[in-house]
């Protein structure tokens, strides 16, 4: 073994050094300097600007006129030039507007069937005094973990609709409670009789 390991550290110097004479031998390269006509960069410019518009609508909406007509011709000319910008951009986004609809769909289905399966499995535990016992040890640290996510810039509504986990807690508490109380009211009759 310690032949092997010498031979490759020696093999790996040996390697190291022509790569480091080959380095040496080599002319240094020489960067060619650019020449850039500012003129011609300049014409090029103005060329893309006629061959690609902006993409937005090129009327600022001015309401420190006065003149009622000045101003609905304005806001008409904006909407001409707003209108087929705005088709564009939905039109682009047509396609992940899909996708995510469909992502929607597919996550609140399964959400669905999960929830059927864990109520079964919930109705059907072997002992439901233990899962009692151990929710209501999960149950604080899942509150914390859960609400420590929302951002505190969220928006009301956003908001109310991010506390919506608070109503599944609720559901399943309840539901392992009765289940477990259920369980206790027969497990004590059938051992009393």
């Amino acid at each position: 073994m310690k032949f092997f390991r010498k031979w490759r550290e020696k093999r790996r110097e040996a390697i190291a050094q022509q790569w480091i004479a080959e380095k040496i031998s080599l002319p240094p390269v020489e960067v060619p300097k650019l020449d850039v006509d500012e003129d011609a960069l300049e014409r090029w410019r103005q060329e893309q600007a006629v061959l690609r518009p902006a993409p937005g609508p090129t009327v600022v909406l001015n309401n420190d006129t006065d003149d009622i007509e000045q101003q609905v011709q304005d806001l008409l000319t904006w909407q001409a030039q707003t209108a087929p910008w705005l088709k564009e951009i939905l039109a682009s986004h047509r396609d992940s507007l899909r996708f995510l609809e469909g992502q929607r769909i597919r996550t609140v289905r399964q959400l669905q069937v999960m929830e059927t399966v864990l109520d079964a499995l919930i109705f059907t535990h072997s002992r439901p005094d233990w899962l009692l016992l151990n929710w209501q040890h999960q149950v604080p640290a899942l509150i914390d973990r859960v609400g420590d996510d929302l951002p505190p810039d969220l928006a009301q509504h956003h908001a109310e609709d991010a506390l919506a986990w608070q109503a599944v807690v609720k559901h399943y508490t309840q539901l392992i409670e009765r289940v477990a109380d259920h369980f206790e009211k027969h497990h004590t009759q059938g051992d009393g009789e």
